[in-house]
């Protein structure tokens, strides 16, 4: 039965991050086009399966060394609710 119940919330976990992408891409395209690059280093970071401190922290991912207040200014100002 335990593990019934932990099946049945994969697909509203899935539907969690499909309404987040969408969130996030709708923001980069309408909402906050001047954050677009820091939003999607944090995107990367984020997905590509580090900690959320450490891509808050460094905010770096792959390369791209924006200064962390420009990060923290756009994930403030652009930031979308992702709560499933």
């Amino acid at each position: 039965m335990e593990k019934m119940s932990k099946l049945a919330l994969v697909p509203l976990i899935m539907l969690g991050v499909l309404a987040c992408r969408d969130c996030i891409m709708d923001r980069l395209n309408r909402g906050c086009p001047s954050c677009g690059p820091v939003l999607c280093r944090m995107e990367r970071c984020l997905w590509g399966g580090s900690s959320r401190a450490k891509c808050t922290r460094r905010c770096d991912c792959k390369g791209g060394k924006p200064k962390l207040s420009d990060c923290n200014k756009c994930m403030s100002k652009c930031k979308c609710s992702c709560v499933a």
